[in-house]
């Protein structure tokens, strides 16, 4: 018994009107993955009040593959115009879906390289992924816990450096083990993005802006 998706943008009640749903903050409930094996046939009739269309997992890799593209734009726009002036966010843009569940998937969307005591660099990756999952950047092993993949959404942030070839890896001697942040809150993640990018936590930052606001305020 296969995975079988569904297209909710297209599910209608019995009198025709069409539901429209998309969330940002939720986006796996956009394209809902049937992740129990079925015990009905294919062929029985969907829930009483509902019309199904049913898709491919190609098709589900393709919409979510699309999504995340819209996402990485937005997360980039959002997170540059988020950084205090003069300091800008390298961009960065990388999809990938996760094996066997095409509806569930990761972009990268932006970059920050940071110096080390020892002056070499490293950076850190910004990444949305439309799910909650453990982790592990042992090497050999699978970047996320396939069995720990829970509905929702999150923010993180990776860190890499080179590998000598020409070639990056994740640099597992800075932060928790080359994983600089996760958090399922964009504004916490902006905040550890501007940390990382200033040196200056962003708490800070914002008490800076607003003594300068009000200096100028007074001055006017």
């Amino acid at each position: 018994m296969a995975v079988r998706y569904y297209d909710r943008s297209k599910e209608q009640t019995v009198g025709g009107q069409q539901q429209k749903k998309f969330d940002l903050v939720g986006p796996t409930q956009w394209l809902k993955g049937e992740q129990k094996k079925l015990e009905m046939p294919a062929e029985r009739a969907p829930a009483p009040g509902t019309k199904r269309h049913y898709i491919s997992k190609e098709r589900a890799a393709y919409l979510t593959d699309g999504f995340l593209g819209l996402v990485a734009s937005e997360a980039y726009t959002w997170f540059a115009e988020g950084m205090p002036r003069h300091y800008n966010l390298d961009h960065y843009r990388y999809i990938s879906l996760v094996e066997n569940l095409p509806h569930l998937g990761y972009c990268g969307f932006g970059a920050i390289t940071i110096r080390k005591p020892d002056g070499q660099n490293y950076v850190v990756r910004l990444h949305f992924a439309n799910f909650n999952a453990r982790i592990d950047t042992t090497p050999g092993a699978k970047f996320f816990d396939g069995n720990n993949i829970n509905r929702g959404a999150m923010f993180f942030g990776v860190a890499f450096c080179s590998d000598g070839n020409g070639k990056m890896k994740i640099d597992r001697s800075v932060h928790r083990a080359g994983i600089a942040f996760i958090t399922p809150e964009p504004q916490q993640a902006l905040d550890y993005a501007v940390h990382m990018r200033t040196g200056v936590k962003a708490e800070k930052w914002r008490e800076m802006a607003a003594a300068q606001n009000a200096s100028g305020k007074r001055a006017a």
